[in-house]
């Protein structure tokens, strides 16, 4: 198992975001269903350039894939409530962000 802040924010490009980048929708992840995902995967395989990934706590069992999602943010609610696991789970980048999850 990898916390989640070994991911978070995975695609920023290695770069910072100019402030008058267009500002993107927040998708929402959460196991219990408040959200509109289930499954981190579900959220970024819809995500569009821009978006922030907010996933709320829990413990998501299951591998995430990110290819060419520009300026894509995954964020999440708390540091120590939100991990993620997988038969991938060793090769997740660290991030930056200070909110990362």
């Amino acid at each position: 198992m990898i916390l989640c802040s070994l991911f978070a924010a995975l695609l920023s490009g290695g770069t910072a975001m100019a402030d008058s980048a267009p500002v993107g929708r927040t998708l929402v992840v959460a196991l219990d269903g408040s959200g509109a995902y289930r499954e981190i995967q579900a959220a970024i395989d819809d995500a569009k350039p821009g978006d922030t990934i907010f996933i709320k706590a829990g413990h998501y069992r299951e591998d995430v894939v990110v290819h060419s999602k520009d300026r894509l943010r995954l964020i999440g609610e708390s540091r120590d409530r939100v991990a993620r696991s997988g038969s991938a789970s060793g090769r997740m980048a660290p991030t930056r962000s200070k909110s990362a999850i």
